[in-house]
């Protein structure tokens, strides 16, 4: 009886050093040591929105790298078909906003993405990947995106504004990716001074799994920059109702949560980055999730923002986006999420986001879809 004992005895402190590695491991490898805490506090200070309806604005940004015409053509071709039947409760067809890489930008790629926007399916901003810039070469290379891309009537608005809205390559904005041999990635400590003077009027890089994730979670808020230091944009303001713009430059943050609905690995739930890939499709139960995270201005959490992002042009994601898995997570977006009682839907792009955030900070009621272009008018290259 004794010996059993022991057995029992030892086999459970086995357990529990295997569970204690098992955890260790996971914390390491989903670098839980940037974002564990913040992701805790956040849960516990959740708002719940008791009014009805809640608007839901569900926009994709795109981390969009199509290296040949052909990829291109992909999208051009069977993209529409896609989005076939699927409206918002305006009547808007499913908006896409393709971030488009300048560090492999090619003019016939570009002109190609372009005709997506002249349809009326969405818009083009900027996506960058840099290392070792200097101020100065970071700016040159937001003014060759700016000149190049404005030739297919992007990032220029009807008015003649020069706009744009950023995600930095890497997850690394503001210089805060250090890589393993201790080199800070980008170079650039004052990168959203330098977005903000170049016409960027937000962000919208995260939520992440490593360093870069900034210690604001699900919000919507400003950074102020240091041209000091990197990583400026860890806190800041959150964008509220009734408030007014501070700091240099909004942070866009998309939903971000542990979703204990979602148990589709052994030892852990489903961390949800709203990342929309071929290993990790739009499920309903992931859907449900980005709704109860309801990322939302401070002071008007029934109008909720899904930021989705992807790398829609590399081949496994690209062809999942381009198949029944998107069809399948718009219908379920206009069965549940546009019943005009519990919830609206409207698909916007991220300049529209933008925009109705500003309007929701300015106190303007009613109808999200009135302040599509509430600061900042459509690009030229758009037809709606």
């Amino acid at each position: 009886m004794k010996i059993n004992k022991n057995i029992t005895l030892w086999l459970s402190i086995c357990l529990v050093i295997v569970l204690l590695g098992v955890s260790f491991y996971i914390y390491k490898q989903k670098n839980m040591e940037y974002w564990l805490v913040p992701y805790l506090k956040w849960e516990a200070a959740k708002v719940k929105a008791d009014k009805k309806p809640k608007h839901i604005m569900f926009l994709i940004c795109d981390h969009f790298e199509p290296t040949t015409l052909k990829n291109m053509k992909n999208w051009t071709d069977r993209w529409p078909g896609i989005l076939k039947g699927h409206r918002d409760a305006d009547g808007i067809v499913p908006q896409h906003t393709w971030f488009y890489f300048l560090d492999g930008y090619k003019p016939e790629v570009l002109e190609e993405l372009s005709k997506l926007p002249r349809m009326g399916l969405g818009e083009i901003e900027v996506h960058l990947h840099h290392s070792n810039d200097t101020p100065e070469t970071f700016r040159k290379k937001l003014k060759k995106a700016k000149n190049e891309y404005q030739k297919v009537g992007a990032l220029v608005t009807v008015k003649g504004k020069e706009r744009f809205a950023y995600i930095a390559g890497n997850w690394a904005l503001d210089n805060s990716i250090i890589t393993k041999d201790g080199r800070n990635r980008s170079g650039v400590n004052s990168e959203l001074t330098i977005l903000k003077e170049e016409g960027c009027y937000a962000d919208f890089t995260f939520p992440n799994l490593n360093m870069a994730m900034p210690e604001m979670i699900n919000t919507i808020y400003y950074a102020t920059d240091d041209p000091e230091k990197p990583k400026s944009y860890n806190t800041g303001e959150h964008v509220t109702v009734g408030g007014k713009e501070v700091g240099d430059l909004m942070i866009f943050e998309g939903p971000f949560s542990i979703n204990i609905k979602d148990w589709r690995h052994i030892f852990y739930p489903a961390l949800n980055t709203a990342n929309i890939q071929a290993s990790n499709p739009p499920l309903a139960v992931r859907i449900d999730e980005w709704v109860r995270v309801g990322v939302h201005v401070k002071g008007k959490p029934d109008w909720i923002f899904i930021k989705c992002h992807t790398h829609g042009a590399h081949p496994p994601i690209r062809e999942m986006l381009l198949s029944k898995h998107m069809s399948d997570m718009y219908s379920y977006l206009e069965k549940k999420y546009n019943d005009g009682e519990n919830y609206i839907l409207h698909y916007v792009t991220a300049r529209e986001a933008y925009n109705i955030v500003k309007a929701a900070e300015a106190g303007e009621i009613g109808n999200p879809n009135e302040y599509r272009d509430y600061i900042i008018a459509p690009y030229m290259n758009t037809v709606r």
